[in-house]
C-alpha cells in the first residue's frame, strides 16, 4: 500500500524546492506581476520627465519675442501695442542705444549765425533800444520820415570803432541833408555810450544792446576768432533802411576807414 504523501496525480502541484509552500505556477505569476509593475513605473517616470521638459521649452518659447518685432517697437513704437509694451519701449529709449548716443568727434568750425541777416528788399527787423540819454528808440519812429543808417560795431573807444564813428561824425552834415538818421549799435552800456559820445563829439544816436537782442535779430552776433580764440561778438555790418522800413543795402565785413563816405555815396545815388 503506497504512502499518501507520495501520491501525485496529473492534477496535483509540486511544491517549490526551497520549501516555501507555494506551487511553481503561483511563483511564476508573482514574478511576472512584479516585472510588469517595475516596467510600468519606469515608463511613467520617463513620460513625466518628457512632459516637464516639453512644458519648460514651451514657456521659454512664449517669452522670446521675434527680433523684427523688437526692432520695430524700439524704432517707432506700435500704436496698437498694450500699455506695458509701450512702457518697455520708452524705458529702452531712455537708456538709449550706445551706437546712437555715441559721441562723434568733429572738427569745430565757425558757428552758424543765430539768425539770418535780412536781405536787401526785406523788411528790417523791428526793435526797441535804449539810447545814451536813457530814452527808448524804435525803428518804427523813422518809418515814412527818414532813411536810417543802422551800423553795428564791436566796442566803444577802440581804434577801429572810433575811426568808424568819427567818420560818420565828419559826414554828419551831408547825411542830414540827405534825410538820414544814424544809429550806432554795440553791446556797451548806456554809461559807456555817453562817455564815448562825449569824448569824440558824436552827434548821432548810440544804442545800448547789452543782451545782444538787436544784433541777433539782424544776424550780426556771430562766432569769430579773436586773438586766436573762438568767441561770440559783433560782426561789423551796416544796414541802410529806407523810409518804408525795408533793407535797401547791406555792407558786410566793413572796413572802418572811409566807410561813412561809401555809405553817403550809395544813398545819394540810389535813394
Amino acid at each position: 500500500m503506497r504512502d499518501e504523501a507520495d501520491v501525485s496525480g496529473p492534477g496535483s502541484c509540486r511544491p517549490c524546492p526551497g520549501g516555501c509552500g507555494l506551487s511553481w505556477p503561483v511563483v511564476v505569476l508573482f514574478v511576472g506581476l512584479l516585472l510588469v509593475m517595475v516596467l510600468t513605473g519606469r515608463k511613467g517616470a520617463e513620460d513625466e520627465g518628457q512632459s516637464e521638459a516639453s512644458r519648460a521649452a514651451s514657456a521659454q518659447t512664449a517669452n522670446v519675442k521675434p527680433e523684427s518685432s523688437h526692432t520695430d517697437s524700439a524704432v517707432g513704437g506700435d500704436a496698437d501695442a498694450p500699455e506695458a509694451s509701450q512702457r518697455q519701449v520708452r524705458a529702452t529709449d531712455t537708456k538709449g542705444d550706445p551706437m546712437v548716443l555715441k559721441k562723434t568727434s568733429q572738427k569745430s568750425g565757425p558757428a552758424p549765425m543765430l539768425h539770418d541777416t535780412p536781405g536787401e528788399g526785406q523788411l528790417a527787423p523791428a526793435f526797441t533800444g535804449v539810447v545814451a540819454d536813457g530814452k527808448a528808440v524804435r525803428l518804427s519812429d523813422y518809418r515814412g520820415k527818414q532813411i536810417v543808417v543802422l551800423y553795428f560795431y564791436p566796442k566803444d573807444d577802440t581804434p577801429g570803432c572810433t575811426t568808424e564813428a568819427c567818420g560818420f561824425r565828419d559826414s554828419w552834415s551831408a547825411l542830414r541833408d540827405a534825410g538820414v538818421e544814424v544809429l550806432g549799435v554795440s553791446p556797451d552800456s548806456i554809461a559807456s555810450h555817453t562817455a564815448f559820445a562825449a569824448k569824440y563829439g558824436l552827434p548821432f544816436t548810440l544804442v545800448a544792446d547789452e543782451d545782444h537782442t538787436i544784433a541777433k535779430s539782424y544776424g550780426v552776433w556771430r562766432q569769430k576768432k579773436v586773438s586766436g580764440q573762438e568767441q561770440f561778438g559783433i560782426a561789423r555790418t551796416t544796414f541802410i533802411i529806407d523810409k518804408t522800413s525795408r533793407v535797401a543795402k547791406v555792407f558786410e565785413n566793413v572796413k572802418a576807414d572811409g566807410h561813412s563816405a561809401e555809405v553817403l555815396a550809395w544813398i545819394q545815388e540810389n535813394l
